[in-house]
């Protein structure tokens, strides 16, 4: 078992945290009462139906739970374990919960409502605090009625002795927002707002994750993954060992870089913002740059400032006039920073950047914001900017394993020991990482949820998020896999209101930032995913979804699409494409009415009798890693998602 406590995506620079449970390495004739780490203060139980609660005492003590007037009883086994079960329990609270047994435990503040898993990578793991701008943070809603809990992982690879995660339940109020998840916090007041009741969040997701990290061993198998790649790793403290050896090699490479002092009589030359090369156009390079920038106030600033540098790759620190500001680890990490008055002057001011390279190509994100705020003032740092030459190594930085990409880790280390939690439906956003091998990504989302459903002993809600526009800025090619993960996750979709395994799929391929991996408009995706929870979870009678292709019908020289959830009277729709008799794809005049979507055929592709064979007619929407600007909407203003179709 091994612990990891950062959120990171496709990057290799890691920190660790080992969890233990401690009650489990006590002697049991020391084990006086107690209750599993989930069972705290500030926590939520699913309201309307049946709660267990549990943990661990003295052999055969009878132990007693006081709550809401009642009196629960229960007494341990011969290993000291014992469970109740309260409920169903309408919404309310805050309440308490007194245990009675060797000795006496109470549970402050427990709120009855409606709990939610939000699980996935990254994206659904981003916290508030890496999407709003710091000095934005006053203006949120604090509602303590919502709850959070955020599990940090453990990594686990076989079945054996379950171990819960750090655990923390937390209300959402402002001390607390770091730790949030964004998704989750904008979802939260969505759905208090309309239905009322007090929201609990169970934040599992997990930077860089696999779909294949949250699925057992026999499923995975019945794919045709042997899961070879993790044998090594089931050998006590294995990975732990061999991540520490590489950290230890990484931190060698990464040595004669912290050492480097700022340059002073450098020869300078121009490097524009817009670069993502190695410096002076040599590539690869292997190493740190320093970059500087020069700007003049007319005055010593009132007021601290926030300097905004977007991203870089592969990490950064700052200076401001030798000042030390501020640093990224990796090139994930939006670089924005308070700046104190006291180390600004009225004149000329110097940024100094160390920029590190790790793997042959680095610099500035373009497209992300650069500037210095210093209260209604803005300094443009974008343009050119100067840079140098640091310490130069001869070869690329010694990779790091990144245990969330390896298959069971999650499955065994985080879902597992959860799996006695009641709660109403998984907001569900993944699948960057599965973006290099994208085959069938809907036959293992479902044998994943299946695994879900065995554990939890019972069906589930799934709604999920489409993968976002983004083009990575190191890479040209406009279609890596992430077009055909959105279709899969299309396809997943079975919603029948009354049926408890609903999936739902909601899109955010409008909602990205093209060079960002990770897009800050987490808002609107919480908005979406609220909408299909209210109508599916609750029964509203709203709308859910943008245009979703149902049928067709092809008629001689054209295709008319139909789509349900299309009430919008636009005339015509870019971003349809249609596959040429060459192997060409090429945009198509697609012209709208509401509920359907008329294709004209070119003329190669038109019957040229009536008994002349069809040719098989390939059509897609929005079919690249960033489609680029969309305007297929329907009146409640969300998209149309993006399809590959064969049409015969």
């Amino acid at each position: 078992m091994f612990g990891l406590g950062r959120r990171a995506a496709f990057h290799s620079r890691v920190m660790y945290r080992t969890g233990s449970n401690i009650e489990n390495t006590l002697e049991k004739d020391r084990i006086m009462l107690q209750l599993e780490k989930i069972f705290q203060d500030h926590m939520m139980l699913q309201r309307n139906c049946e709660n267990r609660i549990y943990g661990k005492d003295l052999p055969h003590e009878k132990i007693r739970l006081l709550f809401q007037n009642q009196v629960y009883e229960s007494k341990s086994t011969e290993e000291g374990n014992w469970e109740i079960v309260v409920g169903p329990l309408p919404a309310g609270g805050p309440y308490s919960m007194l245990f009675l047994g060797s000795c006496q435990i109470e549970i402050k503040d427990v709120m009855i409502g409606d709990l939610y898993f939000l699980s996935g990578q990254s994206n659904m793991e981003m916290k508030l605090t890496e999407t709003i701008d710091v000095t934005r943070l006053d203006t949120l809603l604090e509602i303590p009625s919502i709850r959070f809990l955020s599990v940090v992982p453990n990594y686990i690879f076989q079945e054996g002795e379950e171990v819960l995660p750090l655990l923390s339940w937390k209300q959402a109020v402002k001390a607390n927002f770091s730790d949030m998840s964004a998704i989750g916090y904008f979802f939260a007041l969505e759905i208090t707002e309309n239905q009322n009741v007090p929201i609990g969040l169970i934040q599992t997701a997990v930077g860089g994750s696999s779909i294949e990290a949250w699925m057992k061993r026999e499923t995975l198998n019945k794919l045709g993954n042997s899961c070879e790649e993790i044998a090594y790793f089931l050998t006590p403290h294995a990975l732990e060992t061999i991540i520490l050896k590489q950290m230890t090699e990484k931190e060698r490479w990464m040595k004669p870089i912290l050492q480097e002092k700022i340059p002073a009589h450098a020869e300078w030359e121009d490097w524009y913002l817009s670069q993502t090369i190695g410096p002076c156009s040599i590539s690869p390079y292997y190493g740190s740059i320093w970059l500087k920038r020069e700007i003049y106030l007319e005055e010593k600033p009132a007021e601290d400032g926030v300097l905004r540098l977007g991203l870089m790759i592969d990490g950064a620190t700052i200076w401001i006039n030798n000042h030390y500001v501020g640093s990224g680890l990796h090139r994930y990490e939006m670089l924005n920073f308070p700046v104190c008055k006291d180390i600004l002057q009225q004149g000329r001011n110097e940024i100094m950047v160390r920029l590190v390279i790790e793997n042959g190509v680095g610099g500035f994100v373009p497209q992300k914001p650069y500037r210095l705020t210093i209260g209604p003032k803005e300094l443009d740092l974008s343009g050119i900017w100067k840079t140098c030459k640091g310490t130069v190594q001869k070869e690329k930085a010694p990779d790091v394993l990144f245990p969330p990409l390896f298959p069971l880790g999650l499955f065994y280390g985080v879902l597992r020991p959860l799996r006695h939690l009641q709660f109403r439906a998984i907001l569900w956003y993944q699948g960057e990482s599965n973006v290099g091998h994208p085959e069938d990504y809907k036959t293992m989302f479902y044998e994943m949820k299946a695994d879900w459903e065995q554990e939890f002993r019972r069906p589930l809600s799934f709604c999920c998020v489409q993968l976002a526009n983004y083009q990575d800025p190191l890479n040209q090619v406009t279609d890596t896999g992430w077009a055909k993960i959105r279709n899969d996750q299309r396809r997943c979709r079975k919603e029948v209101s009354s049926s408890p395994d609903r999936i739902g799929v909601i899109t955010a391929m409008d909602l990205g930032e093209k060079t960002d991996l990770h897009p800050h408009n987490k808002k609107e995706v919480a908005y979406r995913l609220s909408l299909w929870v209210r109508r599916q979870i609750y029964g509203e009678e709203i709308c859910c979804h943008g245009p979703v292709l149902s049928t067709y019908e092809r008629i001689d020289d054209k295709i008319i699409l139909y789509f349900k959830y299309d009430d919008s009277i636009l005339q015509e729709i870019t971003n349809f494409e249609i596959l040429t008799e060459v192997g060409e794809w090429r945009p198509v005049k697609a012209l709208h009415r509401p509920g359907q979507v008329e294709i004209m055929l070119p003329e190669s592709m038109k019957p040229k009798n009536a008994g002349s064979a069809k040719p098989v007619i390939q059509v897609r929407y929005g079919w690249y890693d960033n489609p680029g600007p969309l305007n297929f909407y329907n009146s409640d203003g969300l998209p149309a998602e993006s399809f590959f179709l064969e049409i015969e």
